[in-house]
Parts: C-alpha cells; structure tokens; sequence
C-alpha cells in the first residue's frame, strides 16, 4: 500500500492543484485572434484554459452533441493541440445504438510515458455536450485536462498517464464504455486509478467523490480521502457532498459519468471524481421534494 500510495500522492497533488488554480474569471482572455484561428498551438501562453473554453464554445456555436459534425471538430481540435504539445495522438472511433438510432463518434487517446510502464494513471474528460453551450459540462473538465497534458508534456514522471478524452458521454457514457470494452487484462491490471473531470467550473464548491459501497458500508475511497487531505494542507477548498439531501454514502458519488465505465471492470478507485456541486444539490432536492409530495398523497 505504501508503495501504491508513492505512486499516487505526486498525480494527486498536482491534479489538485490544477483543479483550484487553473479557472479564474479575472484572467478571461481577449484575445481575438486566438479564439478564432484553426492553428493549434496558439492558444498557448498564461491564460491557455480560459482561451481553450472561449475557442470551444464560439467555434462549434456552442454545441457538441453526439455524432455530429460539431463533436468530431471538437476532438479534431483536441488531437491538434495535443500534438502540438508533441503528444502522439490516437483517434479511435466507435459505434452504438440508441433507441434504433445509429451513432457514431470518436474517443481521443494521448500517452505521457513514465519512466517504467509498469503502472499507469488513466485521467479522462469528455468533451461532447447536450444542447446548451457545454461550458461546464464538460468544456471545462477538456481544458483542465489539456492544460494539465501540456504543463507534462517535458516533465519526468514514474509512470505513465494516459490522457483520454470521451464522446457520447451524454448519451450515456459511450465513449467510455467503448475505451473500457478495448482495454486488455493487462491494461486493466496495471491502471492504478481513473481520475474524472467533470463540469469544474459549474458549481459553488469544488467536490471529490471516492470509493464504492459494499453490503453498506463505504470501501476503497482511500483515494478521495487522500486527495481531501492534501487539498486541505494546500488550501484549495476540496471537499466532501456530505449534504444531508444526497442519497449518496460519503464520499462515493454519481454514477452517470465516466469513471463508473471503470469501476464495473473492477478499476481500483475509479471514482475519483470533480463535479459540479450546486447541480447536484439541486437534483437532490428535487427529489427529495417530489418523493415528499408523494407522501402526502
């Protein structure tokens, strides 16, 4: 566990604080130029993460909803960036069925390589949206992530991390169930953990969920704890949805985004997860109410 615990604690620590220093209003750019222009590589510079969300929504008129042309121009977008940063990039396309509807859309893979592949990080963010303008969901978690690939891109780490960005999140986790469907035994076995970023920016507080329940009792959130700890000692404000409306056991979390892809193949700490709290909160209490209103009938 010690030895588990030297691999984590760096990825952590940096993960985290990323998570709070990364999305500042007061630093929005205006850049126009960078916004607009289709060479990649020149949103780069001190205000990267905020570019990166003004380029995504204003370039695809806000909407990357699965299978459209606007979700492949987005993952077109984040390969170009990523190769940029000198990153070989896959793109792996994938199909599902909806509904007797066909899909079709595409997961976006980049590897940082450690000095022993032995162990690995996966880290993930999906970039497709519903029909609103996808900011937060999950623009927010596309950039956090770049910023985060770019920032590595030179560094020396222990292990690798694969950077996997996801399509069709919102129709149902596709992108990962499909990155997950291609993953060997081996991969399986030497990925470590599977850090989610989702919607960073969309909520009041920053939230860390961890873990799985079992026979009712909370098991193998070491991870989320461990990340809280380090977030208090560097005060960045990272905390539990210990709220008394959330029907989940602290600190497990949702289940409808992409690290439960994971955690169904037995991923250890799969659910290591940012989101956003104030939506969540609101979810919670509009069940709680209708499910009171129900009673009174």
């Amino acid at each position: 566990k010690n030895r588990k615990l030297l691999f984590i604690i760096p990825i952590l620590v940096i993960t985290i604080a990323f998570i709070g220093l990364s999305f500042k209003p007061n630093t929005l750019t205006t850049n126009k130029s960078a916004i607009d222009s289709e060479n990649y590589g020149q949103v780069l510079g001190p205000n990267m993460a905020n570019d990166d969300i003004l380029y995504l929504n204003k370039a695809y008129n806000r909407l990357r909803y699965s299978s459209t042309d606007n979700e492949k121009r987005a993952a077109k977008y984040i390969k170009g960036q990523l190769e940029t940063y000198g990153y070989e990039t896959l793109v792996t396309p994938f199909s599902f069925n909806l509904k007797n509807k066909n899909y079709k859309s595409q997961n976006v893979i980049a590897r940082k390589k450690g000095i022993s592949n032995k162990k690995q990080i996966v880290m993930g963010a999906h970039y497709d949206s519903v029909q609103t303008s996808g900011i937060g969901d999950n623009a927010s978690g596309v950039v956090y992530m770049l910023t985060f690939a770019e920032k590595l891109a030179k560094q020396d780490i222990p292990y690798d991390i694969v950077f996997t960005f996801f399509g069709s999140e919102e129709l149902g986790m596709e992108g990962s169930k499909a990155y997950v469907k291609s993953m060997t035994k081996e991969e399986k076995d030497k990925t470590k953990v599977m850090i989610n970023a989702d919607s960073l920016i969309s909520g009041t507080y920053r939230y860390v969920y961890g873990g799985t329940v079992k026979n009712g009792t909370v098991t193998n959130d070491w991870g989320a704890q461990l990340a809280k700890q380090i977030s208090d000692k560097m005060e960045l404000g990272l905390r539990f949805n210990d709220t008394p409306i959330s029907k989940y056991k602290t600190p497990v979390g949702v289940e409808h985004s992409d690290h439960y892809s994971f955690q169904q193949v037995g991923i250890p700490l799969s659910l290591i997860h940012i989101s956003e709290p104030t939506r969540l909160l609101s979810i919670s209490y509009a069940v709680f109410c209708l499910k009171k209103k129900k009673k009174k009938k």
